[in-house]
């Protein structure tokens, strides 16, 4: 009996392995008739799950409520913001976002890749000038000058 939830995956289309580190269980393809019934952990969402016959039709099972999308798991938009922001760490040779140059992380945040700064941490880059009045505003101040009558 198992010790603890496999997280399995078909390897080389050959075998299912448990690809928790550690752990050597595996099934020879042809004989998954096994698994369902046994505690598995979902490559989604990373909860256990029973194993079914239909969870075996991936490569890499997943729960119910991932394979039908009620999992809060990442978009496609997310994965491919992912995939970007790693791509900048690569090319710059960093670790971290912060790490990156300024003008990449703008470049980032223009592409909507990064989120936008919060706007306590925008700093001006002049002084903000005030509004100008209106022509109205103005002619309203304009004393009209009213010559003395000549006697």
């Amino acid at each position: 009996m198992a010790k603890h939830a496999h997280k399995i995956m078909l390897h080389q289309h050959k075998t299912w392995r448990c690809m928790l580190s550690g752990c050597n269980y595996f099934v020879h393809r042809g004989l998954e008739f096994t698994i369902p019934g046994k505690l598995l952990i979902c490559w989604g969402c990373s909860d256990e799950f029973m194993a079914t016959d239909e969870s075996l039709l991936e490569e890499m099972p997943m729960c119910d409520d991932c394979k039908r999308g009620n999992r809060g798991g990442p978009t496609d938009e997310e994965v491919e913001r992912h995939i970007e922001i790693q791509l900048a760490l690569g090319k710059a040779g960093v670790k971290t976002v912060e790490e990156l140059p300024s003008s990449t992380r703008s470049l980032l945040r223009i592409r909507g890749i990064l989120p936008p700064l919060p706007l306590e941490t925008v700093k001006p880059t002049k002084p903000v000038e005030e509004r100008k009045p209106t022509i109205e505003e103005t002619m309203d101040e304009i004393e009209v000058y009213d010559p003395p009558d000549e006697e």
